[in-house]
Formats: structure tokens, C-alpha cells, sequence
């Protein structure tokens, strides 16, 4: 049952991670079609690029979601990626590292 929870902690963050940096790059690529609007499209690009670190941050850390320090990394990651807008993929990495955490005990 433990190793259940580790198993599907696992699988989410690494869904989730996976979902954030394919996010970013589709945002950093197709915002080259907004020529008209610099600003908002050097917010976009920069937006991109955070969450495809964040992703990239959450796709390493996924193996090691049971340890407690990596699961409170990947929770806050989490929250923060729901800040910035994508809490439909951010509910994958907290539900994976709370299962992580739960692993543990």
C-alpha cells in the first residue's frame, strides 16, 4: 500500500512536470505571432520560462517525491504554479507530493 502511494506520488508529479514544461515552451514558441503586442509578449515569454523551470524542477524531483525535503519543494512548486495561473496542472503535483509524504509513514 505504501509503495502504491510512492507509485502513483510519482506518477502525477512527473505528469505534472511534463504538462508545465510542455506549457512553457508552447508559450515561450507561439508568442512570436503577437507582434503587435511587445509588452504582453515579453510577459508571456517570460512566464514561460518560469514555468518551464518549475517543470523541469518537478520532472527531476519526481523520483525522489517520498523524501520529505524534495515532497515540501514539489508542494511549494506546486502552490506557486497555481499562483501564476495553472492550477489545473498544479492540483497533479500537490495530490503527488501529499501522496509522497504519505508514502513515509
Amino acid at each position: 500500500m505504501i509503495r502504491a502511494f510512492y507509485t502513483i506520488g510519482w506518477i502525477l508529479t512527473a505528469l505534472g512536470g511534463l504538462s508545465l514544461i510542455i506549457l512553457g515552451i508552447a508559450a515561450v514558441f507561439g508568442i512570436f505571432w503577437l507582434i503587435f503586442y511587445p509588452i504582453y509578449a515579453l510577459s508571456a515569454v517570460f512566464w514561460g520560462i518560469i514555468i518551464g523551470i518549475m517543470g523541469l524542477i518537478c520532472l527531476g524531483g519526481a523520483r525522489f517525491v517520498n523524501n520529505l525535503g524534495t515532497a515540501i519543494l514539489l508542494l511549494l512548486i506546486g502552490i506557486g504554479a497555481s499562483l501564476l495561473g495553472v492550477w489545473f496542472i498544479s492540483w497533479l503535483i500537490i495530490i503527488g507530493a501529499i501522496l509522497g509524504i504519505l508514502s513515509r509513514l
